[in-house]
């Protein structure tokens, strides 16, 4: 994809849509930090899928929403990198928690989820980009 192109994308979304999804990204972070660093057992399986899939259904959620929260491919970029630094800034942190481990496997699971977050974002975004021609 030519860079001209991956910017009609990221500019492709309208104000509201942009900033609705910049509040379910920060929501979305809030959330997920609480979770995860939470020493409460009994909140660990939030949705009873397993545990790598719930890190990936998480991230790819949280990444989908920041795309289409950004409006440069330079921010997605930005967005990708920042996301698997958090990812992987509360595994570790889960270290110190009682009740908690850290995993490189739920580090790898939170990756995967960013990765195919933002290929779904940036899909949704040349959708819209396409239904205004």
């Amino acid at each position: 994809m030519n860079a001209h192109r991956l910017q009609t994308l990221c500019a492709a979304l309208s104000g509201p849509v942009r900033a609705s999804a910049q509040v379910c990204l920060v929501a979305g972070v809030i959330g997920i930090s609480w979770l995860s660093l939470t020493p409460d057992p009994s909140l660990q399986r939030a949705i009873g899928l397993s545990d790598k899939l719930e890190h990936a259904l998480a991230y790819g959620l949280l990444a989908a929403a920041g795309s289409l929260a950004v409006s440069s491919p330079r921010s997605v970029a930005t967005l990708a990198s920042a996301l698997v630094i958090f990812g992987a800034a509360l595994e570790l942190g889960q270290h110190y928690i009682p009740a908690r481990t850290a995993s490189l496997g739920d580090i790898a699971a939170n990756a995967a989820g960013v990765t195919v977050g933002l290929a779904c974002g940036l899909l949704l975004k040349a959708l819209a980009a396409r239904a205004r021609v």
